[in-house]
This record gives C-alpha cells, structure tokens and sequence, in this order.
C-alpha cells in the first residue's frame, strides 16, 4: 500500500470536487494475463450453472431425459433466459480467446459450447423439481450467448482498464479504491445467485412476502414468519449490514481523499450508501434465492448510519489530513478478523451430532452423500468465501507492511483453519468431510491469483512508493 508517513492536504478554498493536493503516483500496472482472465471467466460460469440449478432437489418421481418438450413462452422468464446467457457468452469466448485468433472461429466455438452447456443445463431440469425444462428456454439461452460474444472484447478491454484504474487507485487514492471495490464486492455478495424471475408473479408474490414481513426482531424463514432463523443465519445478517457500515466509512474517507469536506464527505456516504442498500433490496424482488426484507433495509440503514458516523469521526479530528492507509488498513482486518472468528465459534456452538448414516470414508464428500445437493453446496460455497476471507485478511495485512504476502503462509493458514474446523465437528459427533480442507486450499489459491492479478509478482518496496506529501 502506502508508507505510513503519507499525509494528504486540502486547499479549502479551492471549488468543492477538486483532489488532494501533490503529485499523482504513476506506475506500471500489473499485467492482467490471459490465464488469469480465463480462470475469472470460468468463475462466473460456475456460478451462473449454479443459479441456473439452484435449488438442487431432486424430484424421485423423474427420469431424466434428453428429449425437451416445447412449452408457450412467457416474457419474463424468456427475459431472464436471455440476459442469464450473455455473461456466458462473454466467459465462454474470453476462454478459448487468443492472441492471433480469428473471430469467426472464436464466435462459432464460443456458441457451440453455449449451445450445449445450455441443453446439457435443461437436460438436468427434468429430475428437478422447481425446473421446468424447454427448447423455448434453450433458444433464449443461445440468444443471449450470442449477444454476449459480440460483447466479449469490449468486457476485456474494460476488465482490463478497470484493472490499471484499480492498480493506480489504490496508490494514488487509496480510500476511493478500496470503497470502489467494498461496493462491488458487497453487490455480488448480496444479488448472488444471480437467479433473476423477472415475471409479474414472482414480483407479486415477493412484495406480498415483503408486506407481510414483520419489523420485529429476530429474523424469520422465507417459508415461515413464525419460525425464526438459526443462530447462524441470524450472525450472517447481521455481518451483511455490517458490511454496509463499512461501505460507507471507506466512502466518507474516499470522498474527503478527492476534495469534498468533511461534512459533505459523510452525507455523500451515507446517502449513497443507503441508496444502495435500497437497490439491493429492490432487485432482490426479482430473485429466486432472495427474499425482499424491510428488517435488512432499516438494518443496513442502521449500519450506513453508524459507519458514516464513524467516518464523521475520524475526518473530524484532523480536518486538514487523511488518517495514514495503513493504520486504517490494520484495523479493518483487525474488525473482519474477529467476525470470522465471531462466526467460526457461533458455528461451533450450534453443531449437533448426526442422526444419517454416513459413508466411514475419507474420500471428500463421502461423509455427506446423505444430505441434499442445495444444502451441501450452499455450505460449501459459505466455507470457500470465509477460507477466501481468511486467506484476503492475511494478503492485505502483508500488503499494508509492503510485503508481497506468502503462497506458504496463505495456503498453510487456510488448510489448518479448514482442519480445526472439522476436528471441532468430529468432537460435536459429526462424521468429517475431507472436502472442506481441499475447498480451504482451492480458496486461498484463488486469493493468491487475485493478489498476483492486481499488484503483480514484484515485492513492493518503499522506493517503489509514492513519496511522502507533505504534513497538514
């Protein structure tokens, strides 16, 4: 990041919107290579399959067939069909995209693939009892992939500018760029799986859900407004608003980085940031996998409030001057790292022995065949974002001292929290699932990936540092 001798001035005089005054770093960015985009585009097919899926219950009374039936078409699922299948055409020719290639062949690959990922995916909808499988939503798929592929080179050339404008960002401005990421990560996190029903119906029914909601605490199921949530579930609501309190501090201090006052800083926060918490529970209407709650809006008000505050705060104490990167820096990990240890022990409380026999295996996934595909997967993509968050928390902890963080370290630190993590669910009389220590490593990987991708494989040093600019 930053040395910790890195102060920002203000002219106060100058227009409202104007930067910070001093030089500007500017430095070669990491390159953004093919490997690595590919690997991001075979990411979001993955969870696009997901969503396309979801939820995995298999009806016992199906078969499976590979012969769809025609059924009439309804315009808002037709919709959906078309705008789910244009990132898949994107990902699908940014993977078999090359230097030299000739685009013709990259298009007809990239449908083909499109063409049979999409009837193999409706092919799986026959033994699935929320799936109703067509050839009306397979032509809307290859429609949507084929609008996709036209789009595919203008995505990789914003992915990689977005990539240079983050890797400049993020030494020039800091703040900017870390709330700029908190608010695309918080995004995806909450829109996830992007299993869009955009039909007059599911809107129907989710605003009648929403009406109905109570605004007392605790929380209740989707199915039910008198069966309350689990201690955990309840934990990961409450981390979910957290993070908008955090959105909106980054924000507030991102805002005071690039000229605004102090007091405009924090009411531009706040005020964005519940506007965005309010899209997010709006576009939640059109999902499947989500519920519009107006206890998630008023909470992540609650939260954008006090993480406003919070910045109000910090910029108040030295009008003049930005806190130091670095010191921020240590604290948020200090926060998310006691939430991960905050759920990891809630998780450990609640775990209950098994009553389902159980494969007496070590093969990954053994230990679990008795459970339902939407329940395993949903746990194993929860515990393959907290290895991912434990892995981040770690790298950004390195990149704060300027030291490019250690694959050993990094992979060794999720395997063993992977492992603690099954030694405390054989000791509450649960069987071990060997998969959790390979869905650890696979995620602090992918951490490693990220990191390379946005600072490169160079060490960062103090030289290679914007200079100090100067006290208040």
């Amino acid at each position: 990041m930053l040395p910790d001798g890195f102060h920002v001035t203000f002219d106060d005089r100058a227009r409202a919107g104007h930067r910070a005054v001093g030089p500007v770093h500017s430095g070669k960015p990491a390159v953004l290579g093919r490997w690595t985009v590919r690997l991001f585009a075979a990411l979001g097919i993955a969870s696009i399959i997901y969503g396309t899926l979801a939820p995995f219950h298999i009806d016992p009374g199906r078969t499976w067939s590979w012969n769809l039936q025609w059924h009439p078409l309804v315009p808002g699922d037709a919709i959906a069909n078309v705008l789910v299948y244009v990132p898949v055409g994107i990902f699908l020719r940014l993977l078999i995209r090359r230097r030299g290639s000739w685009w013709y062949s990259e298009c007809i690959g990239s449908l083909l693939l499109a063409a049979a990922l999409s009837y193999v995916t409706e092919a799986c909808q026959t033994v699935l009892v929320y799936r109703v499988p067509c050839w009306v939503d397979w032509c809307c798929n290859v429609t949507g992939a084929l609008a996709g592929l036209a789009l595919a080179p203008v995505f990789q050339r914003l992915l990689r500018a977005q990539h240079a404008w983050l890797y400049q960002e993020l030494r020039a401005r800091p703040f900017s760029a870390a709330a700029a990421a908190t608010i695309i990560l918080v995004t995806t996190a909450g829109l996830m799986p992007f299993d869009l029903q955009p039909t007059l119906n599911h809107l129907s029914a989710a605003l009648t859900h929403a009406r109905s909601a109570p605004l007392a605490l605790p929380w209740t199921t989707m199915d039910s407004q008198t069966i309350p949530l689990e201690p955990v579930q309840i934990f990961d609501k409450m981390a979910a608003a957290a993070c908008f309190g955090l959105m909106a501090f980054l924000m507030a201090i991102g805002q005071r980085e690039v000229g605004r006052s102090p007091a405009g800083a924090v009411w531009y926060a706040f005020t964005r940031c519940a506007a965005l918490v309010a899209a997010i529970e709006m576009l939640q209407l059109f999902t499947i996998a989500h519920a519009a709650d107006p206890r998630d809006l008023l909470m992540g008000w609650l939260f954008a409030g006090l993480g406003a505050g919070l910045g109000w705060s910090v910029l108040s104490r030295c009008p003049t001057a930005l806190p130091r990167p670095t010191t921020v820096l240590h604290g948020l990990v200090m926060v998310l790292a006691f939430g991960v240890a905050g759920r990891a022990v809630v998780v450990a409380a609640c775990l209950q022995g098994g009553t389902s026999p159980v494969m007496n295996s070590w093969l990954p996934m053994a230990a679990a065949f008795h459970r339902p595909w939407q329940a395993l997967l949903s746990d194993y993509l929860v515990s393959l974002l907290q290895y991912a968050l434990l892995a981040g928390l770690l790298g950004l902890w390195s990149r704060a001292g300027a030291r490019r963080p250690s694959a050993w370290l990094l992979l060794a630190t999720a395997g063993l929290a992977g492992l603690a993590g099954q030694i405390v669910a054989l000791l509450a009389g649960r069987p071990m699932d060997t998969a959790q220590l390979l869905i650890a490593l696979f995620a602090a990987w992918l951490v490693l990936r990220l990191d390379r991708a946005i600072f490169g494989r160079r060490k960062l040093t103090p030289a290679a540092l914007p200079a100090d600019r100067g006290g208040s």
